[in-house]
């Protein structure tokens, strides 16, 4: 588990690099003999692993755009596992990726961020991690940082999309489903903070005992307020056999009309959620994680009994922007170039902040997006302007500046009708 001095220093090497101006790190060695100025690189071919989590839609759409679009853009292969579920399946992987040519790895696998590190370092392949979290080995020289929205910015997308659902005039009674906040998940405990004080600050609550305080309840609890407004935080993970039951059993009081969940739990309650809306003749707002997704597109498009959306907000993961970002770490460090991209002499965070949809309407322009390779997130073109092999002033603060930048609306001006 990171110490408090590690993630301290890990925010503070963040904030530097947000700041910083006119950063211009030294290239690497032999990045320049892939070309010329005037015939542009000539693209050795480059073997490049990824490690999933899980094989769900959004890893497949991760696939595709990397498979199919990108790889044959930069002459690169990829070879990418199966679910990754534990550390040891991991560095199974990363040894037959090694094996099998690999000269570096995108890992969404983040449960054994300073191990797979490690590991890389081995090896001799350049990393580049999937987290909000930093490493204390980040300073191993193939280490090439990582990529992932802020738990900050998700924080305060959630803050901005709450005050569109409850500032009605209406006292709404609201489930919390803190998720990991609890049990060590930053994104989820800023975020159950960020709900906590948007109900107190729409409401003019005071509750008694402290925001920090009830984002990290590990147990179902209470939020006892001076107004009287019924606000329950449900706490863990949708894994277990009595996740669903629990929260259905809490619905089934009819006491509650919104849901406010950190995560995209709300896919595994629809149902549960539904049987409720029906039978006690009630609308349940739901606002949720999610991804650009089927799944996603048939909660917004599902009407429930009430005649509302099933999901009536979401936060939702730019997971396209990020696997950009993870590629073009990685190959700047394949192609040689590992010191235009690290920040005294680490592997440092870069932002790709998640987006958000306000309802079913909103999702309906933004479902355009990634629906064919005229509308990925981040085009080949945008790519070349993260690798310092086609653009020799990309460093770290550009990189991380352009990805940063990526929302929603840029990518609907630059790709929209």
């Amino acid at each position: 588990m990171l110490t408090k001095a590690l993630l301290k220093k890990a925010f503070v090497v963040l904030f530097a690099l947000a700041l910083l101006a006119g950063v211009n790190a030294g290239g690497g060695s032999d990045g320049g003999s892939q070309g010329t100025a005037s015939s542009g690189p000539v693209l050795k071919p480059v073997k490049i692993a990824v490690a999933f989590w899980l094989l769900d839609a959004n890893a497949l759409l991760i696939q595709k755009y990397l498979q199919e679009y990108v790889g044959p853009a930069f002459n690169v292969s990829f070879m990418f596992s199966e679910a990754v579920e534990d550390s040891s399946l991991l560095m199974t992987f990363m040894e037959n990726a090694y094996a099998a040519g690999c000269q570096g790895i995108i890992n969404y696998q983040n449960t054994a961020i300073s191990q797979a590190i490690a590991k890389a370092n081995d090896l001799g392949m350049y990393i580049v991690s999937q987290t909000t979290a930093s490493a204390e080995n980040s300073s191993l020289p193939y280490n090439m940082g990582f990529v992932a929205a802020t738990a900050a910015s998700v924080a305060q997308s959630y803050g901005e999309l709450m005050k569109d659902l409850v500032n009605d005039g209406r006292n709404h009674n609201s489930i919390i489903v803190s998720a990991g906040a609890g049990f060590g998940n930053a994104e989820h405990y800023e975020v159950a903070m960020a709900i906590l004080r948007t109900l107190e600050g729409v409401y003019g609550l005071k509750y008694e005992k402290a925001v920090k305080d009830l984002a990290a309840s590990r147990g179902i609890t209470d939020v006892t307020n001076d107004k009287g407004i019924k606000i329950t935080i449900y706490p863990g993970y949708p894994t277990g056999s009595t996740y669903v039951t629990g929260l259905s059993t809490l619905l089934q009081t009819g006491e509650y009309d919104t849901v406010l969940a950190c995560n995209a739990a709300y896919a595994r309650c629809s149902v549960a959620i539904d049987e409720v809306e029906k039978a006690r003749k009630m609308n349940i707002r739901v606002l949720a994680t999610s991804m650009m997704d089927d799944q996603m597109k048939t909660s917004f498009s599902t009407v429930d009994s009430t005649g509302d959306s099933s999901l009536n907000s979401a936060v939702i993961t730019a997971s396209i922007s990020q696997a950009a970002g993870l590629f073009s770490l990685v190959y700047n460090g394949i192609t040689g170039f590992a010191d235009k991209v690290r920040v005294n002499g680490e592997g440092v965070y870069f932002n790709t902040p998640k987006w958000k949809c306000k309802s079913a309407a909103d999702f309906a322009r933004l479902e355009q997006i990634n629906s064919s390779n005229d509308t990925w997130e981040v085009t080949i073109d945008e790519i070349k302007q993260l690798l310092v092999l086609f653009n020799p002033n990309a460093n770290a603060e550009s990189i991380y500046r352009q990805l940063d930048s990526i929302t929603s609306e840029s990518v609907l001006r630059a790709r929209g009708p």
